[in-house]
This record gives C-alpha cells, structure tokens and sequence, in this order.
C-alpha cells in the first residue's frame, strides 16, 4: 500500500506504462527480425540498469561501514534503487535465450576451439554464476532495506551497527560475485580475449553511473517537496563523488589501453583492434571524450558541483557517457560498422520506464527520511567537511 506520494503523479506512472508497454512490444518485433541485436538490447539495457541498483547498494553499504551520517537525509533513494534488482535477474535469464546468437562460446561446436577455457564458457556455468549473483545481491538489499524499515518503527540504534557489519559482509561477496559476473556478460563477448583490469573497469562505471542516477533522482524529488533540508554540502559531496569517479574510470580506461597497447600480446589487443581501428575508432575515442574530459572540465569548478541546476545536468550527461560506454563494449562483436539498432533502442526506452517505475514504487513504500536514524539531526544540519 502506498503511504506517501513518489517521485511521480499517476498521469506520469500511467504514460510511463504506456512507454514500457510500446517498447516491449518493438523490442519483441525487432528481436525476431534480428535475434542477436536483440541479444545485444538486452545484454546493454539489463546491464546499464542493474548497475545502477548495484551501484546504489554499494554506496549504501561504504556509507555504512564508514559511519558517514551526511547521506541519511536522502538514503531511500538508493534503497529504492534497488527495487529494480528482480527485474535485472529476469533479464539476465532472458539473456540466456539469446545467448547462442551474442555469445561465440555458446554456438555449437565451440568447446573445439576455446581448449582449457571450454569447462567454464558454457550455459550451464553462465547460468549458475549469474544465479549466485543475483540471488545474492536480492538477499543482501531486502536485509539492507528491511533493517532501515525496522529501526523506522523501533528507532533501535542498535540496528545501525548490525547494519554496518551486513554492508562489510556485502562488500566482500559482491566483489567476488560481481567479478566474475562481468566477465560472463560482458567480456565474455570475446571469448579469447584476456585483461585482468576488466571487472575494475566494469566496477568504475558501475559505481559512477549509480551516482549520477542517485543524484538526478535526489535533485528531482528536492524540487518535489522532499528533502527540504537538502543543502549545498550535500549536492557538493554528490558532485565530489561524480568527479572522483570519473577520473577513476579515466585512470582504468588509461591504464588498460596503455598496457595492453605496449605489451601487444594477440590475446589481449583483439579487444581494441576491433575498436580504435575501422569504423569504430570515431566512437572509441568519443568515449575518454564524453566519459571523462568533459565530465572532468565541467565538475572542476566548486559551484558546478553545489549548484543544482548545473550538478543535474552534469549527472545526466554522465548517465548518457555510460551507455555509451557499454555499447562500445558490445556492440563491436556484432556489427563491424557503428550501428544501434532498432532492438537495443527498444530495451533502453523499456528499461528506463521500468526502472523508474520499480524506483517510485519502492520509493512511496516507506516514509521519505529515516526519521529515526540516529544519523538523521546530523545528515539535516549538514555544513560540509
């Protein structure tokens, strides 16, 4: 039952159906017409879209085992992130379908050529490694929220110090888990290829994404009426938080490249070959582009990171570079020309309703603020460090 208004009226939930609907219904056509674009909408969409839960889990939990009380103001949105969280599981078992068409381990007769790596590039494995993620992460953020909902109606302190040792627990099993499920959905693409920065990388944008979709969905329910005390300290930390991330995804971007470049063994340059030559090297070089010189000129500025004008439009931008970098992951290993077709244009309109849905859901299912929080007085005088 609905105790408290959302992020959206119900005009707004009802034309954002609509959208899910329509799109799911040109996915589906589009899919038909070309199974593995439709893979690939799938793989973009369901990745881009769980990363932003996952994001928002891993930021509640650092914020936990850190004791830091400035995000308790807005902490239901990134508990309500992660309402999507099923959603994403359902995708990635719809991955599963497509995956003789995006995967070349998964075509028959593949075990001949991928020698010792055939006994894990299979469906059974991809399927059991995404199930012990998925199942997992759901376990750990109905814990996370459930424990916040709970102190809500005791006001126990006792249950922020349980929750910081389950957020330290978190941290471990998603590190593992989520290693090697990056390497399952995305790098796995290119069976033969190796770089053991690759679920760094995929890690940087992860977070940074879910930052800037915590910030936009914060300033947007602000100018709702919701967090009234929400102040300059808060969005500059946000900002901080956007900018440090960024230069961390241009640090792993960097350092890739670079090594795998110097060292040019065939095994590791096939990823970049496809990419930074032919007709894809105008897009892979937009990518340092838009995800970090132009993220970083725009955040340096201390105003851009408090202003809420400019930190909205900031984060947006950054949301749109992160897809961009996943199409640049998946794209290339099944069109040798730039191309987003019709399908993958499908699954991020429908992921994108979808996720605001399941967000404003989770959202309006709890009172906006952890009233009893014994962070909260803190996190509502907050004046910055």
């Amino acid at each position: 039952m609905r105790r408290d208004p959302g992020l959206m009226t119900a005009s707004e939930s009802s034309a954002l159906k609509a959208v899910a609907a329509i799109a799911a219904v040109v996915f589906a056509l589009a899919a038909y017409r070309s199974p593995v674009h439709g893979g690939a909408g799938v793989l973009i969409a369901g990745v881009f879209f769980s990363e932003l839960s996952l994001g928002a889990m891993v930021f509640m939990a650092a914020q936990s085992v850190a004791a830091a009380g400035w995000p308790t103001l807005f902490r239901r949105v990134p508990e309500a992130m992660t309402g999507f969280l099923p959603v994403g599981a359902a995708a990635t078992a719809v991955l599963v379908l497509f995956a003789g068409k995006l995967y070349p381990w998964a075509a028959p007769g593949a075990s001949a050529w991928l020698g010792d790596r055939a006994w894990y590039l299979s469906l059974g494995a991809f399927a059991a490694v995404s199930a012990v993620g998925w199942t997992a992460w759901i376990i750990f953020a109905r814990k996370l929220v459930g424990m916040s909902r709970a102190q809500d109606a005791s006001g126990d302190a006792s249950v922020t110090r349980r929750a910081k040792l389950v957020s330290a627990a978190f941290l471990v099993v998603f590190a593992l888990t989520f290693t090697f499920c990056s390497v399952d959905w995305l790098m796995s693409l290119e069976p033969k290829w190796t770089s053991t920065l690759y679920p760094w990388y995929v890690f940087a944008g992860l977070f940074e994404a879910a930052l800037a979709a915590m910030t936009v969905l914060t300033i947007l329910l602000h100018r709702r009426g919701f967090f009234p005390e929400l102040n300059d300290h808060h969005r500059h930390n946000l900002g901080k938080y956007l900018f440090a991330f960024t230069c961390f995804w241009a640090y792993l971007w960097f350092s890739q490249y670079l090594l795998i470049w110097y060292s040019d063994i065939p095994d590791e340059v096939v990823h970049f070959l496809g990419r930074s030559e032919g007709a894809w090297r105008y897009v892979f070089w937009m990518n340092p582009i838009a995800s970090f010189a132009i993220p970083f000129l725009f955040f340096l500025p201390v105003k851009r990171k408090a202003a809420e004008s400019t930190l909205l439009g900031g984060a947006l931008f950054i949301l749109c570079a992160r897809v961009l970098d996943l199409v640049i992951l998946v794209e290339p290993t099944i069109s040798a020309r730039p191309s987003l077709g019709l399908a993958e244009i499908a699954a991020l309109l429908a992921g994108a309703a979808i996720f605001l849905l399941a967000f404003d859901r989770a959202f309006a299912s709890a009172a906006p603020e952890p009233a009893k929080d014994p962070y909260i007085e803190e996190s509502r005088h907050f004046a910055g460090v």
